[in-house]
């Protein structure tokens, strides 16, 4: 699958990734996910776990190095379809409307009618 880009500026869109704690026995952490697993590698934390691992940090305690966080993607999901952030939806849509200028929704065009109807009575 090739990774969708920003409909206005062209940028890979952002995957939609679950953070999930090791080491940890919290039931929830700062949104995310906790499990009591200790993995020493990224190799070790990926067989816990289905998803791809696209982000990872590294604790140290008494006991030595290992992973303390992962950031998991499905492979499939991103925060958006279309657009890398909210400014460049509406961008997008002026730019779309500056080049068509009848170009709207069956809501605005039901109201359009009903305003030029209003407007003939």
């Amino acid at each position: 699958m090739i990774q969708p880009l920003c409909r206005y500026c062209g940028k890979p869109l952002r995957k939609s990734v679950v953070t999930v704690a090791l080491n940890s026995r919290q039931p929830k952490w700062r949104g995310g996910i906790s499990r009591p697993d200790r993995p020493s590698s990224k190799e070790e934390a990926q067989r816990l776990f289905n998803e791809v691992i696209v982000s990872l940090r590294y604790g140290e305690d008494e006991r030595g190095r290992y992973v303390s966080e992962v950031g998991l993607w499905d492979g499939v999901t991103y925060r958006d379809r279309f657009f890398c952030k909210g400014e460049h939806a509406q961008q997008f849509a002026y730019s779309a409307l500056n080049y068509a200028p009848t170009l709207g929704t069956a809501s605005y065009h039901e109201a359009l009618k009903a305003q030029q109807e209003k407007e003939q009575s």
